[in-house]
């Protein structure tokens, strides 16, 4: 059960954080910033529980999140450990696409040649020179959008203007949003509060069919891979029609594959905030589709 329940957080990390002990302060101030703006980050002495084998569990880990940031330095040089995650981390790369590797340059080390030729930042001096590059960086890619903690407002703008419109559709709606960690939806969430949706937040499919048993909800979005289950939105939402509860659903995802199309019977399924958000109002604008489900 412990290393379940291990596995199923570290589905959940989006950036694996690759470093030798020489910079682990370094590694857990980046952890840190990650973790207070919703992206949350591996950082193996949190993870790795005792027993566990430790390379497989590094492996694991890696091939599961979309990031790997490498404190590059003559020390990570050294390591065989930085070594050992950075050679799998390419091999991933080369072979899906995932974990992009970002380097951050820690002292006058040269890269090693798999990462020759690629833009790096200069993290010598500290996180600070670099933090605003990188936060952006990363939250266009996990987020689908360009925010850093200055500019939240800036991608909401489009999205604001088109919710004042349906204001009144809006302040009387409420979303159920079923999520293994939910604060990665905290943007969408911002959106739809700051027009009066109610919210309710849930981390299981569960609680999820107790609350449309007993409460009145207009949309649900869920994550798509939930407790480890890869398929686990899916499944909830097929539970909730046959138990009558069936409501329009959005699917939110780290990639969406347009050739794999919606999932039957959702309304919609995205990878990133403002699609999201978009397909949530266009539930609540259209009165005669989420009717039908009452």
């Amino acid at each position: 059960m412990a290393r379940k329940a291990q596995r199923d957080r570290t589905v959940a990390a989006k950036v694996f954080l690759s470093f030798s002990g020489s910079h682990e302060f370094l590694a857990r101030q980046l952890h840190q910033r990650l973790e207070s703006e919703h992206i949350p980050a591996y950082l193996d002495h949190a993870h790795i529980r005792v027993g566990d084998d430790i390379w497989r569990e590094l492996a694991w880990s890696i091939s599961q999140c979309s990031h790997l940031v490498l404190l590059w330095s003559r020390a990570a040089n050294r390591s065989e450990w930085v070594q050992r995650e950075l050679a799998f981390a390419l091999k991933c790369e080369r072979k899906g696409g995932t974990p992009r590797i970002l380097p951050l340059i820690c002292d006058e080390c040269p890269l090693p040649t798999g990462l020759q030729g690629r833009r790096y930042l200069d993290s010598s001096q500290g996180l600070d020179g670099v933090w605003d590059e990188l936060l952006g960086r990363l939250t266009r890619d996990i987020f689908g959008i360009t925010a850093s903690r200055a500019s939240d407002a800036d991608w909401t703008r489009g999205l604001h203007g088109r919710a004042q419109r349906g204001h009144r559709r809006l302040a009387s709606a409420h979303v159920l949003i079923v999520n293994d960690y939910p604060e990665t939806m905290h943007l969408t969430t911002a959106v739809l509060r700051r027009h009066g949706v109610s919210i309710s937040e849930t981390t299981t499919t569960d609680e999820a069919l107790r609350i449309l048993r007993k409460q009145d909800v207009d949309v649900v979005i869920s994550d798509m891979r939930r407790g480890g289950i890869p398929d686990e939105g899916q499944r909830f939402l097929v539970r909730a029609i046959r138990e009558g509860l069936h409501r329009p659903t959005i699917f939110s995802v780290y990639r969406f594959e347009p050739e794999r199309g919606v999932p039957p019977y959702a309304f919609g399924i995205a990878d990133n905030h403002q699609e999201i958000v978009h397909l949530c109002i266009d539930v609540l604008e259209r009165p005669r589709y989420w009717r039908t489900f009452r």
